[in-house]
């Protein structure tokens, strides 16, 4: 159940199955770049979903806010490595942006609800993967 980290010496250039740095990856600007413009459409999902969850809360939500405070509010989350997975810190930041529409106590409720929407939707993928395994990886 628990994994020991490999040392630098125990890391070979071609084992993926390692920890492995982004040093070790070789990505030039336009690779970068694409890869970046390209997550773009899925971070709008996130944010549009976050509004149509919050939507429930509070009508009048600001849309532009919603989605931009939801995608920052996970990027802090995914910068934030001492909390797995941004939780709390993804919650406190979201509620602080919406805060302004909704108010403390129910921005606070919609920032909950849309984790656990996530954390729903990644449960529903997760099980989705099992019950039809990739045959290309046997």
């Amino acid at each position: 159940f628990f994994f020991k980290q490999k040392t630098a010496y125990e890391i070979k250039e071609c084992d993926w199955s390692s920890d492995v740095c982004s040093s070790d990856l070789a990505l030039n600007t336009r690779q970068l770049l694409g890869l970046v413009f390209g997550s773009v459409p899925a971070w709008v999902l996130v944010g549009v979903s976050t509004w149509l969850t919050a939507r429930a809360f509070g009508p009048g939500l600001s849309v532009l806010r919603t989605v931009v405070g939801s995608v920052g509010s996970w990027l802090v989350g995914i910068v934030t490595l001492p909390a797995p997975g941004g939780i709390g810190v993804r919650e406190a930041v979201f509620a602080a942006v919406i805060r302004r529409d909704l108010g403390g106590a129910t921005a606070a409720l919609v920032a909950l609800v849309a984790r656990i929407t996530f954390l729903l939707a990644d449960v529903v993928c997760f099980v989705c993967a099992r019950a039809f395994p990739n045959r290309s990886s046997r």
